[in-house]
């Protein structure tokens, strides 16, 4: 009687096995061409738009198996055990995995229900590489990355290059060379739209956490962690005189976006970055919604901004919680990119623990304003120069402005170049709260002088060259009342 070797697959109609086309799996043999064998052996499919039957699914064990670059199209699965079953990129080139043809045409591009599923992905990356990607969608439809570890890759995690409800869920991405997740409108030909990310971990990558920009519409983003992201600073554009610096490290970038949807999730940013490293870079983009989410902001901010891009109007930020570790660090960031790009009818509503920052004084026209804090909300701003100062209190403006609740106090740090005064602030309010931090330049001796309806102490004694003095008001009635005893000084 003689014996027939068994083949890992022999049952018709079941997920083919890496392993009867070669493959090895032991960390050393390129098994490339066992892998691009299993996945040719699946059916074709000639006309996916209308569901005809092929494709099906390549298993792949527990092991660790060497590739280069690898292709999936329409109705193809990669399946593994878990973590354990290791896709290894054997060079930092290309992408390791693509899915769909990369090239102009939408009609050549076009693949659908490609899953990959139950792997470690890992790239081999010591520095940048372009073009690096763990894995790259070309248009994809209805394709699902999922309960995949993603991890070294010279540029990114995963590339949504255009297409349409497809899914990224149950994911831990880190320590990649660029973004973790990048959804992208990549041409007129290759729209993106209605794609998802949930309750995935993307932590210590070095470009932003995640990426949605380019025009993208209905992309939702829920009960994911996003943590730690962006060891290496992005240019998004300035103008001189606005934003002179402007290089940002973010975990979630949102530009020229439009009904983005970020509910449920976490972010932190762990390492000790400067203020100008932040949680959320959003621009350009319109009738976009962050809604319960937790910042803990650490020592980095939240920015919203309008930059060079354009204002970013039409935009609700709801129900969202600050950290309360560090009190004195600014977690709203608003600042413009010009004159005229500054932001329409956002709504800022029953968000826990605000601490606005506003560069330019403004946070934008016909901002609803409706926060709850267990510290003092407020704003701050940075004046430099000038013989006068008309303070500008009011963060709503323009006509249907609405305002329920106003911050608690502003903070005004006036760079003196000259002798000023200081009229009486714009929309005063009972209960204002109003501080004054007066920087004396190279020169000294600026004095300053007040309004009438100013009820003040204030000394220009000791104001020599680089001394500071500080000042707080409220206001009653039709005066502003000073707050203890200026600083002198110093």
């Amino acid at each position: 009687m003689s014996l027939t070797k068994v083949s890992y697959s022999m049952i018709n109609g079941v997920p083919v096995n890496v392993r009867d086309f070669g493959a090895v799996g032991d960390g050393v043999t390129d098994d490339t061409a066992a892998f691009q064998a299993a996945i040719d052996s699946l059916p074709v499919v000639n006309d996916p738009e209308y569901d005809l039957i092929g494709g099906g699914t390549v298993y792949v064990p527990i092991g660790t198996y060497r590739v280069s670059n690898i292709k999936l199209t329409s109705r193809q699965s990669l399946v593994g055990d878990g973590y354990a079953s290791v896709i290894k990129q054997t060079v930092a080139s290309g992408a390791m995995i693509t899915c769909g043809d990369d090239i102009a045409s939408y009609v050549d591009a076009n693949a659908e229900r490609i899953r990959i599923s139950n792997l470690g992905l890992e790239g081999v990356a010591t520095s940048a590489v372009v073009g690096n990607d763990g894995i790259r969608g070309n248009q994809i439809f209805k394709s699902y990355i999922d309960n995949c570890q993603i991890t070294g890759f010279g540029d990114n995690a995963i590339w949504f290059k255009g297409g349409s409800y497809s899914y990224v869920r149950g994911c831990d991405i880190f320590d990649n060379y660029n973004r973790g997740v990048y959804f992208q409108v990549f041409s007129l030909l290759r729209w993106l739209t209605d794609c998802y990310l949930s309750d995935t971990t993307i932590r210590i990558n070095r470009g932003p956490g995640v990426e949605v920009n380019g025009g993208a519409v209905g992309v939702q983003i829920h009960d994911c962690t996003i943590e730690s992201n962006g060891f290496t600073a992005r240019q998004y554009g300035s103008v001189v005189g606005y934003e002179t610096v402007d290089s940002y490290i973010v975990n979630l970038v949102l530009t020229n976006t439009n009904y983005v949807f970020v509910n449920n999730c976490y972010f932190e940013q762990t390492s000790a970055f400067a203020e100008e490293k932040v949680q959320l870079l959003l621009t350009d983009g319109y009738f976009n919604f962050i809604t319960n989410c937790t910042f803990n902001n650490k020592t980095n901010v939240l920015l919203w901004r309008s930059s060079t891009l354009g204002a970013a109007s039409y935009n609700n930020f709801e129900s969202n919680t600050f950290s309360v570790d560090n009190p004195n660090f600014k977690n709203l960031y608003s600042t413009v990119g010009g004159s005229t790009l500054r932001g329409v009818a956002n709504n800022l509503l029953d968000n826990l623990a605000i601490n606005l920052y506003e560069q330019f004084g403004k946070i934008g026209q016909n901002i609803r304003w409706n926060n709850s804090s267990d510290r003092s909300v407020s704003r701050k701003q940075t004046i430099s120069g000038g013989a006068s100062l008309t303070p500008d209190y009011g963060l709503v403006s323009g006509a249907g402005a609405e305002q329920n609740g106003r911050p608690k106090g502003d903070t005004i740090l006036v760079n003196l170049d000259q002798n000023i005064t200081i009229n009486l602030p714009t929309e005063t309010t009972d209960g204002m709260l109003l501080t004054f931090i007066f920087v004396q330049d190279a020169t000294g001796g600026r004095t300053v002088s007040w309004n009438a309806q100013f009820k003040q102490t204030w000394s220009n004694t000791g104001n020599t060259a680089g001394k500071i003095s500080t000042i707080k008001f409220y206001a009653s009635g039709p005066y502003i009342y000073q707050i203890g005893a200026q600083s002198p000084y110093y």
